[in-house]
């Protein structure tokens, strides 16, 4: 099987749900904590930061990339690819050193962005397609408002500045700002941990062909 159809995705979804070492739960926010990709970038949250603020004059509209044409993308949510389905541009080495160092230092780290919504940006409610890996997203530069926030599972959760939220994409989710500040996070897929190391070499095969796919 080397393409994807709706059917063999809900296949091997539910492969992935009965091997995986990692919670099932939507909120998989400690597993990543525990991830020591996670742990680097949150140890070097400072240089980071200034990473993405460098980058602030690059941003675009997210809306009508790659894997982002859907009716629940808000015309107010912006972003600047670091890694997405694709290679890294001399661009992102140069606006991204310290992170892109990170990144490619740990092979679960499969892609990262910036992802800013604008005030007033509502992201309408969706789910993601594939469970082969974890999303988090780490506060960067919020309005730290309970006003700004991302429900998933119907569980509401804050964005706050140095906090990581972590999920499963495939669970419903919404986010919203409703306040008058953007709100700036660093997005990032992580692969999923498998319960075997067998069963690790198949998922990453799987990510591998679903990067070609749109799915991870």
């Amino acid at each position: 099987m080397n393409t994807f159809t709706q059917a063999n995705v809900q296949t091997l979804n539910n492969w992935i749900a009965e091997n995986s070492a990692d919670s099932t739960e939507a909120d998989v926010t400690q597993d990543l904590l525990n991830r020591n990709s996670v742990k680097e970038l949150m140890d070097n949250f400072d240089t980071v930061k200034k990473e993405v603020e460098d980058c602030l004059s690059y941003i675009d509209p997210i809306k009508g990339s790659p894997y982002f044409i859907e009716d629940f993308v808000d015309d107010k949510w912006y972003k600047y690819f670091i890694q997405w389905h694709g290679p890294i541009s001399d661009l992102s080495y140069k606006l991204f050193p310290k992170t892109l160092q990170i990144y490619n230092k740990h092979d679960e780290l499969t892609s990262m962005l910036v992802s800013i919504l604008k005030p007033g940006s509502i992201i309408g409610l969706h789910s993601g397609p594939w469970k082969g890996h974890l999303r988090g997203l780490l506060g960067i530069d919020t309005p730290n408002n309970s006003d700004c926030f991302i429900e998933i599972d119907f569980n509401k959760h804050i964005f706050e500045d140095r906090k990581l939220i972590g999920f499963d994409d495939t669970y419903m989710h919404t986010a919203s700002n409703n306040t008058e500040k953007d709100r700036t996070v660093l997005f990032f897929n992580v692969e999923r941990k498998m319960n075997t190391p067998g069963n690790q070499i198949i998922l990453n095969k799987w990510n591998n062909l679903g990067k070609q796919n749109g799915l991870s």
